[in-house]
């Protein structure tokens, strides 16, 4: 009786069962890709490497924390930009403009981006008060001027073209042709919010909501520029008011 009932769901497993198609096989490639890339590069920003990594600045912790930042940032550019821009170059159906990088809808994409940066400046403003925040921002623990601020506004474009590149891009625009435009939404934001956990509440209570938003513009223009735009926008604000001496709050 046993020996039947095996047999029997081991038949209908078999007549379920078909070979991946080509499409399959490239959501599987992607999102195992995704997850080494993204492995990689928490394990190579953990804060024991980066002071393995550097030394000298281990001794100071302004010092260290300025240099993670600067570290974690180019690291985050080659592991979720060059490297993946790269492969999808060379082996995805429609190159990367299927993921995104045009600028067919630029002026759309620049008009919800400052949209978005006015909406959240009130927000920033408020949040920028609160220890609790400055405890994370701004990254670099120098005086934002001169050489800092340049090479700090480098870091950011250079980090959020590749961060925009890997969630928008690839995880929505690349996979929606495949498995649909809503479970693509749906994957990116539930990455995009687990990448959050353990940072300042307030943002990663709001991924929900900027993840949502920047996966359905994405999908609307075709491109990421409008989530990079407005993820580098309010990046910037946020180091800025941040690093304002409290008083100045009052």
């Amino acid at each position: 009786m046993v020996e039947r009932l095996l047999l029997a769901a081991a038949a209908d497993a078999s007549a379920t069962w078909h070979s991946p198609s080509s499409s399959d096989v490239r959501v599987a490639v992607v999102l195992v890709a995704a997850t080494l890339l993204y492995l990689a590069y928490n394990l190579l920003i953990a804060p024991r490497v980066v002071a393995r990594l550097f030394p000298r600045r281990a001794t100071n912790e302004s010092d260290l924390r300025t240099t993670g930042s600067f570290f974690r940032k180019g690291a985050g550019a080659i592991l979720f930009g060059v490297i993946p821009a790269a492969a999808m170059a060379l082996a995805w159906p429609g190159g990367l403009a299927a993921c995104g990088l045009t600028f067919a809808e630029a002026p759309r994409s620049l008009l919800y981006a400052l949209g978005f940066i006015a909406l959240m400046l009130p927000l920033l403003v408020f949040q920028a008060r609160k220890p609790s925040f400055r405890l994370h921002y701004p990254e670099v623990r120098r005086p934002l001027t001169g050489r800092t601020a340049l090479w700090n506004t480098l870091a950011w474009a250079a980090y959020l073209s590749g961060y925009e590149l890997f969630f928008r891009g690839i995880l929505v625009l690349a996979l929606a042709p495949l498995v649909g435009p809503l479970p693509a939404l749906t994957l990116a934001l539930m990455a995009y919010v687990f990448v959050h956990l353990g940072r300042y509440a307030g943002e990663t209570v709001g991924t929900l909501f900027t993840g949502t938003l920047f996966g359905v513009v994405a999908l609307d223009t075709g491109s990421i520029l409008m989530p990079f735009l407005a993820h580098f926008g309010v990046a910037l604000l946020a180091d800025f008011l941040a690093a304002r001496p409290v008083s100045a709050d009052a």
